[in-house]
């Protein structure tokens, strides 16, 4: 059994991000020349693609059959591995093959795949305001099942939404550790949110500017806002679908 730690940046919206820690990418040209590397690709095999569908890789790839190949590729495909939850994939071979009359070349990618990562654990701490349970439903992460990357960052934008919604509009949400442990069958992976709350968020004062025709307790009660009312996130946008 091995242990293997990732930092994950602390996240906001739209940004996550894992550094892994022992993990490598190893990418042998074994049978490469710079005159190969520019002919176009006849055919594309690859060796030991078996949990993942070959068609997926290969949408993953900017190499397509006519063109030379893309050595930009060998991250691409351990970008898509990991966004599937194969995050220690990794290629350990490129080759080429000429063909008979050397004007093309066919390519042989030769991937380890590693095992899926598998959630094993996940903490939420920090939550004290809220119910923890609305809270729980709106993580789709799930104890037991795969541990998918964008699934976790797309739980960490429900959150802050939620928080929101709530009249909390200053709560974060970080990712105090990601850590994995390989076992078996499965990477085993272990996860912990900090959640700050923050304050609870109150409607002061409101006003209205730029009203020359509405008279400006027409828009008051349309706008159905009152003061002292919580602020959730999302009354402006009601506010101005009214």
């Amino acid at each position: 059994v091995r242990t293997r730690k990732a930092s994950a940046a602390r996240s906001s919206p739209g940004f996550f991000r894992f550094v892994m820690c022992g993990g490598a990418i190893l990418c042998a040209f074994s049978t490469a020349t710079a005159a190969q590397e520019q002919r176009p690709v006849s055919a594309i095999t690859m060796k030991g693609v078996v949990l993942v569908p070959s068609s997926t890789v290969r949408r993953w790839m900017e190499t397509k059959l006519g063109t030379p190949f893309a050595p930009s590729d060998v991250e691409r495909i351990v970008s898509g591995y990991a966004s599937v939850g194969f995050l220690f994939a990794r290629i350990d071979s490129v080759n080429f093959v000429s063909s008979s009359d050397s004007a093309t070349v066919g390519l042989v990618l030769w991937v380890h795949e590693g095992k899926a990562a598998s959630v094993s654990s996940l903490r939420m701490d920090g939550v004290k305001a809220m119910n923890k349970r609305d809270v729980e439903a709106v993580v789709t992460t799930r104890v037991g099942e795969q541990f998918v990357p964008g699934l976790l960052e797309h739980d960490i934008r429900a959150l802050l939404e939620l928080y929101e919604k709530s009249g909390y509009p200053f709560a974060k949400v970080e990712i105090r550790d990601v850590s994995f442990v390989e076992g078996k069958d499965s990477v085993e992976t272990t996860i912990v949110l900090e959640i700050e709350e923050g304050t609870l968020a109150r409607i002061s004062r409101f006003r209205i500017e730029g009203n020359a025709t509405t008279k400006t307790g027409v828009i008051t009660r349309e706008a159905r806002l009152t003061e002292g009312e919580l602020f959730r996130g999302d009354q402006p946008r009601k506010v101005k679908q009214r």
